[in-house]
């Protein structure tokens, strides 16, 4: 900085003297220019008067001479002409030619003079010749030089003495006082504010400048400080606003959590058909009220700049069907054709936020199936590059509904907004799209929209995802899966590079198979090596036969050294659960399926076909989860109904605490196989009670938390994991919820691992 400064205080110096010090000796210069001129013209003057006294004086004394013919006299006096000064030629000449001529002859340049000589005797006059004189200017070129070498010498003193002065008042009255100014421009005191400006002492000619830049200053420093309390206030405002939507969530969360849960458990119950309606109808109307409660959450996320994404395992093609079975019944229900296609070359596999994806997609595929009234919804996702480690992706939403105006497209994508549209008004909040351009801004993309009056729309954004080479199996889960032999037999191309790609990233050794006849001799083949097939996966629909007469022939053919089996199938049936005993297959998928319910079916497997690996079940039970022993801390009676409920139906046992005290104490008393541990609690509250936990436990026998909370923003996660949970569900709690959580945290609840001797 101090470098800066002095470069540019050297720059402002040397442009100051530069301009001056040219000024000065151009001026002076041309003074001195002017002199030599007039002095140079004063010297001409005196050689023409010089040469016309010649004709005054000595023109009747050389005609005498000539007339007496006194040559001696003649000569002499044309010598005493010529050694003149100013004279440089001389000539007398007659009719008969040249008598004298002595000299340099005359340049072009030269002043010239030229007279009769005239004898003039009693009257008469007689013509003897003529005098030609003339001058080259010798004399004053010489006078002219010397003139000239004192005047440039004069000039160089005058210009060094003006541009030493020059510096001397440049120094002390412009670029000292601006230097010391600028070390005081651009400091900004403890209140971060400038500070004032102080010129030197004596130098009244910056003390107009010093009190207007100071006025300046105070007006600045004033708006400043009222900036600051605006500041605080806006933050403070913030914070509020922040803790109104935190409380407001946990407010509406806590007895939603109530609603949704008993809904989703008297479906479970014995009802007649209009009692069933009645409590579909509770709950649709209950998730769509969550879904606009949700909406609100991430518009206050988005205005407070505290939106993020969570990169996970992403894959496409479990996106695509998710959207086929959301929307497939609606679309259907209005008569619209509704298709899904996902370019087959795509990695099935890849880094993302795939909730936040999913609420972009069903956002414009809700929008497109709301508005169309006829004609079709297609959703596409292309590919459009691909590189080792990335590739970029196309999703794009078309239908044929009734368009969106030109002047309109932009405006759609404000909060708040909608089309023109008689019903828009009336089935949404207008944040839909405002919160979808956002998610995909902070994927590095652009939601855009082509669209025509009459002709439908089109919606479509482009985005960058890594692909995915981390391994997702824990370190225990590692063990079952690593080198696992596996036979996937499939006829659909698409399906087989989607399950290869999963079971290949969970360290599995697949094998292909997309002809079922092929299936029994390569199963063959491997009983009598060293790595049989641990895991034969069927699908269940294949042309020339099905999974469930596959199943059955490998059974009979291959007894008790047969493989264990699984089938997966895009038409699950109740009705097959008689096929499933008699074939004996272990485990029965239906898809679209979640990777993690893929990996819990193989997990179950291979606990059970691996006693080598010293993995035994500690449960006969049908359910995985069965016998689990879990604390429910939550001090809202109906929460507790529905927790315990849920969990009880997972065949989970459940000990219920009303505060995060209650709960310390029953944990000191006995152990639990997990927690779900509520956050705002009286007595004490779930964060410190967890505190707590992990302060008296070991590593040996550390206890998972999951917080149970209505609190959904990423500050009360962070708040969660800092307090030593383990992980996280938002309410309202589903049962797939709590499920999941219990697979994942649970692992030793259902195997144990036995130390070999």
């Amino acid at each position: 900085m101090k470098a800066d400064t002095a470069v540019a205080r050297s720059s402002l110096s040397v442009a100051l003297i530069t301009k001056l010090t040219l000024c000065w000796a151009l001026l002076t210069a041309m003074v001195a220019a002017l002199l030599l001129y007039v002095d140079y013209q004063e010297h001409k003057g005196d050689v023409e008067r010089a040469l016309l006294m010649t004709a005054e004086k000595d023109l009747s004394v050389m005609a005498s001479h000539l007339w007496w013919e006194e040559s001696t006299a003649f000569e002499w006096q044309v010598e005493r002409l010529i050694a003149q000064p100013h004279i440089d030629y001389l000539r007398v000449f007659d009719s008969n030619g040249t008598r004298v001529e002595r000299g340099v002859a005359p340049s072009d340049q030269a002043l010239e003079y030229s007279w009769p000589l005239v004898y003039r005797d009693a009257g008469n006059e007689y013509m003897l010749g003529n005098l030609n004189i003339a001058s080259n200017y010798t004399a004053t070129k010489a006078s002219m030089s010397e003139h000239l070498m004192w005047t440039v010498a004069a000039w160089l003193c005058l210009c060094a003495s003006g541009i030493a002065i020059s510096l001397w008042i440049i120094s002390r009255e412009l670029t000292t006082p601006l230097a010391k100014m600028r070390h005081q421009i651009n400091v900004w005191d403890a209140d971060n504010k400038p500070v004032f400006l102080s010129t030197p002492k004596n130098r009244h000619a910056w003390s107009d400048l010093e009190t207007r830049y100071n006025t300046m200053i105070a007006r600045c420093r004033e708006r400043l400080s009222c900036m600051d309390d605006d500041r605080r206030y806006a933050e403070q405002a913030s914070q509020k606003k922040s803790e109104f939507l935190a409380n407001m969530s946990h407010e509406i969360r806590t007895p939603m959590n109530g609603i949704i849960g008993m809904a989703s458990l008297l479906k479970g119950t014995d009802l007649n058909d209009e009692q069933q309606e009645f409590v579909e109808m509770l709950e649709t109307s209950s998730i769509s009220l969550l879904d606009i409660i949700n909406d609100i959450l991430d518009f206050s996320k988005i205005e407070a700049g505290k939106l993020e994404l969570e990169p996970l395992e992403l894959n496409v093609f479990e996106l695509g069907k998710d959207i086929e079975n959301l929307f497939t019944l609606r679309a259907k229900e209005k008569n619209l054709q509704f298709h899904c296609d996902i370019d087959k070359d795509i990695s099935p596999l890849l880094i993302g936020d795939a909730p936040r994806l999913r609420q972009v997609m069903i956002n414009l595929v809700g929008n497109a199936v709301k508005f169309t009234e006829s004609g079709e919804v297609a959703v596409g996702v292309s590919s459009v590059s691909e590189s080792d480690d990335s590739c970029v992706l196309r999703f794009e939403v078309k239908d044929t509904g009734p368009g969106v105006p030109f002047e309109q497209q932009s405006r759609i994508f404000n909060k708040f907004e909608q089309g023109d549209d008689p019903t828009a008004q009336s089935q949404g909040t207008g944040l839909g799209l405002a919160i979808s351009q956002q998610i995909v801004h902070l994927m590095g993309g652009t939601v855009r929209l082509e669209s025509e009056p009459g002709k439908g729309s089109r919606f479509f954004f482009t985005v960058r995802f890594s692909k995915s080479n981390v391994p997702l199996a824990t370190p225990v889960e590692a063990y079952l899966f690593a080198g696992a032999p596996m036979l996937l037999v499939d006829d659909s191309r698409l399906n087989m590079r989607i399950t290869t790609a999963q079971l290949s990233n969970l360290g599995c050794q697949v094998t292909c198979c997309m002809h079922p006849d092929d299936a029994m001799s390569l199963i063959e083949e491997r009983i009598s090596s060293q790595y049989p097939f641990k895991v034969v996966i069927l699908d269940k629909l294949m042309p020339k036969t099905d999974g469930f007469s596959l199943a059955t022939k490998i059974r009979a053919q291959f007894g008790k050294e047969s493989p264990a089996i699984m089938m997966l199938t895009a038409a699950p049936d109740g009705l097959d659960k008689p096929r499933i005993e008699r074939a004996g297959i272990e485990g029965y998928l239906g898809r679209p399926y979640q990777f993690n319910d893929l990996k819990s079916h193989l997990v179950r497997i291979l606990q059970q076909r691996q006693p080598t690996l010293g993995v035994v079940r500690s449960t006969g039970q049908s359910s995985s989860l069965a016998g689990l022993h879990v604390l429910v801390v939550e001090d809202t009676k109906v929460n507790q109904r529905v927790t315990e409920a849920m969990l009880s139906k997972l065949g989970v046992r459940v000990t219920v605490a009303e505060n995060g005290q209650q709960a310390l104490d029953y944990w000191q008393k006995q152990p639990f196989d997990l927690i779900f541990m509520d956050c705002q609690m009286p007595v004490m509250d779930g964060y410190q009670a967890s505190r707590r936990i992990r302060e008296q436990e070991t590593r040996f026998n550390r206890t998972p938390i999951v917080a149970l909370t209505a609190n959904a923003t990423a500050e009360d996660k962070d708040a969660c994991l800092e307090a030593g949970m383990d992980d996280y569900i938002a309410k309202p709690v589903r049962k797939d919820d709590l499920a999941t959580m219990l697979k994942k945290h649970t692992f030793t609840s259902e195997t144990q691992l036995l130390t070999k001797s």
